[in-house]
């Protein structure tokens, strides 16, 4: 088969994120990414030099996509509750992407780990804010820790999207997320 020339580094990053989310970061090789792509290795090692290269790239697109998609939100939309469901409906795909990250962590590289970190901590910080100015406007308790409510909600939702990953066919889907701040005590 002829390879392809025309191959940019945004459709190798867009193929490599869809096979982290459907096999984790060590589930595949560059030599199959470059195949799935249409390219020799040595074009794609050209464009990456490392897989670390590659994930850690993956992880900062991901990271692009979510930051814009939580400006939009923070901008455009008042209400904690709106905002969460809005946030999780954002991320879409994101959500089992960065679900994938995490779980392979341990295994990344350096680079990789970076970028998963920086991932992750612009998140939980967009949601710390929406908690922070959600218990400013007593739409959360006063004693609320803004940062606690953003882990917990993080943790649902990545949560979620890995619970998704494996449902069975026949079963019932997983229900609607019930976020932790709302369940009484």
């Amino acid at each position: 088969m002829a390879k392809r020339k025309d191959v940019t580094k945004e459709q190798i990053i867009e193929v490599a994120g869809r096979l982290v989310r459907a096999k984790g970061c060590n589930g595949f090789s560059t030599r199959q990414l470059a195949d799935e792509v249409g390219i020799s290795s040595a074009s794609l090692h050209h464009h990456f030099t490392t897989k670390d290269d590659l994930i850690a790239a993956v992880a900062a697109t991901c990271r692009d996509r979510v930051n814009r998609s939580q400006r939009v939100i923070a901008a455009e939309i008042e209400g904690f509750a709106l905002r969460l469901s809005h946030a999780s409906e954002a991320l879409g795909d994101d959500a089992l992407l960065i679900a994938m990250l995490v779980a392979d962590f341990p295994t990344l590289p350096s680079k990789s780990q970076d970028e998963v970190r920086q991932v992750l901590a612009n998140l939980r910080g967009w949601l710390s804010r929406f908690a922070a100015q959600a218990r400013s406007d007593a739409e959360l308790h006063v004693d609320a820790v803004p940062d606690q409510v953003a882990g917990n909600v993080l943790a649902e939702i990545l949560g979620s999207a890995l619970i998704q990953r494996v449902a069975l066919p026949g079963t019932l889907p997983v229900p609607p997320m019930t976020w932790g701040w709302q369940r009484a005590d």
